[in-house]
């Protein structure tokens, strides 16, 4: 069978079966690191760029964009984080992250600083409790947790252990948050939410299985529809949106998770670079399978300008055009950085005499 053929396909960090011991080691600490630290107070702004940090500290990046944003939200004193257990906990997620062109550490620390500019200039945080903040930086710190640089149908294709797991459901989505809970938060010297109630600990829970799924790209039209149904309904007034906290909390997590093309050309096209080389990868191993080679994963074939052109205009672009009627500055910033993108997209694509992707509207049948 192809899966048998592979042992990547089954392959998966092992978990250790007796209790662990970690040893404790010193948090690190960025004003011992001039430029480490100089690199993370710009860290609220959409022209940060987490490859200078992973150039900097390429085995710290996500440790260390995690650590300073969760003090800098104050959720450590918040909810009484043990800062030793917070530090081994984001020092093992980092280390399960695997070594992907894409799906690495270092996209979750883009995620996770793409949700801090989200907060903080966006001001999305007059829409959350404290608790729903907390809740929403650590999906974005788990939100790929041991992905294996194989999409969903690849999985479900070679019938996977994961998939057969997750019943071909949001098998990575689904594999990403049941690692997170079962290595790292039933681990007594893991358990960064110990001190939290019963209650406030389910809610975490709940919060962050509702925000990694959503990150399922399968369910991007049906979350765009039921966004836009609520923004149109509610617009931007913070009473109105009481009680659709969920709603928005998803929203904004996919939303990071996508937003490689709105950010400074020179990032957006390193991205775009990082997952066409994953999807080569994947293109090269389905070849090898005897499997058909999926859309965009053919190395033979592919255009990287068309396909952040198709990406961008039905996906992107009218996601974060969606997203600008809740938070106004993403227009004013991020949306307007998409269309400076798309057009260099297009001249590449014109340049390469590739013929550009159809105009159409985001739809259910769009891809």
């Amino acid at each position: 069978s192809p899966s048998s053929a592979c042992p990547r396909v089954c392959a998966c960090v092992p978990w250790a079966r007796a209790r662990q011991v970690y040893p404790l080691k010193p948090p690190i600490e960025p004003r011992d690191m001039p430029e480490a630290r100089r690199l993370l107070s710009a860290a609220g702004d959409w022209e940060w760029d987490v490859f200078q940090l992973a150039k900097l500290c390429p085995a710290h990046v996500l440790k260390l964009t995690a650590w300073y944003i969760i003090n800098f939200w104050g959720l450590d004193r918040e909810f009484r984080l043990e800062q030793a257990k917070l530090y081994r906990w984001l020092d093992l997620v980092e280390g399960l992250y695997l070594n992907n062109p894409y799906h690495n550490s270092t996209h979750a620390a883009d995620v996770l600083q793409t949700v801090h500019y989200f907060l903080v200039h966006g001001h999305f945080q007059q829409y959350l409790s404290k608790l729903e903040i907390l809740s929403l930086l650590l999906s974005a710190i788990v939100h790929d947790l041991e992905h294996d640089g194989l999409n969903n149908n690849f999985h479900k294709n070679v019938c996977s252990e994961r998939a057969i797991r997750h019943n071909d459901r949001s098998i990575q989505e689904n594999h990403h948050l049941s690692a997170t809970f079962k290595q790292l938060l039933l681990d007594p010297e893991l358990d960064i939410l110990q001190s939290l109630s019963k209650e406030d600990r389910a809610e975490v829970r709940r919060l962050m299985i509702l925000a990694v799924l959503g990150t399922d790209m399968s369910k991007h039209f049906d979350k765009f529809k039921e966004f836009k149904d609520e923004v149109e309904a509610k617009g931007n007034a913070r009473g109105k949106w009481e009680g659709s906290s969920d709603l928005a909390l998803n929203y904004i997590l996919h939303s990071c998770d996508i937003s490689n093309p709105a950010k400074p050309l020179p990032q957006a096209t390193a991205w775009a670079g990082r997952v066409m080389e994953e999807f080569f990868q994947q293109g090269d191993l389905e070849k090898e399978l005897g499997l058909p080679i999926s859309p965009q994963c053919d190395r033979r074939e592919a255009s990287m300008p068309k396909s952040q052109i198709g990406f961008i205009k039905f996906i992107v672009l009218p996601t974060f055009e969606l997203l600008g009627q809740l938070l106004p500055n993403v227009s004013t910033i991020c949306v307007s950085q998409i269309k400076g993108n798309l057009q260099h997209w297009e001249e590449a694509a014109a340049a390469a005499g590739s013929p550009l992707p159809p105009t159409r509207s985001v739809g259910p049948s769009a891809p």
